[in-house]
């Protein structure tokens, strides 16, 4: 069976395109890459902070607060702090509970 002369020619048409578009890779892969200047980036202005103007706290002269004194117990109700278990701190009321706080770890 032979081929239809209309194909030979679509087949022949698609050929030189073809060898059309590997003669434009050929060019572009051949071609020296363009080097651009760019020169210095200055960052715009931010939008509606064109107003510079400085607001300034008040300076009264007086200098700095002073620092609290940090909290002492001056009461007689609590007699010292056990430890429960592990790292479990319990205020003692009395000689009985430092009594029963130290038979609890010893059993």
């Amino acid at each position: 069976m032979s081929t239809s002369a209309r194909k030979k020619a679509e087949r022949i048409k698609r050929m030189k395109e073809e060898a059309k578009l590997r003669q434009r890779m050929r060019e572009l892969a051949s071609a020296k890459p363009v080097k651009r200047d760019f020169g210095e980036y200055k960052f715009p202005e931010p939008v509606g902070y064109s107003d510079r103007t400085e607001y300034r706290s008040l300076d009264t002269g007086a200098g700095v607060a002073a620092k609290k004194e940090s909290p002492k117990y001056t009461g007689t109700l609590i007699k010292g702090i056990g430890t429960m278990h592990k790292s479990n701190a319990v205020p003692i009321l009395s000689q009985e509970e430092a009594i029963d706080i130290a038979t609890m770890r010893r059993n």
